[in-house]
């Protein structure tokens, strides 16, 4: 799952309980969807290394934008 414009780890928490739930709900191993974070403002960029660390999900950080 790639998640667009993230600035706060609070992001990245909310997104893996969802995606628990979804996976729990489809039958799926809790964890087996990943997740992305696009950081693309100065407020993302500042939080990046709690952003890294919000979820064992997280397997990526892709810097950019425009």
């Amino acid at each position: 799952m790639l998640l667009p414009k993230v600035e706060h780890e609070a992001e990245i928490e909310v997104a893996a309980n969802l995606l628990a739930e979804a996976e729990s709900a489809a039958g799926l191993e809790v964890g087996s969807i990943k997740i992305w974070s696009m950081i693309e403002t100065a407020k993302g960029l500042v939080h990046v290394e709690q952003i890294c660390a919000a979820s064992p999900r997280m397997t990526a950080v892709i810097f950019g934008g425009g």
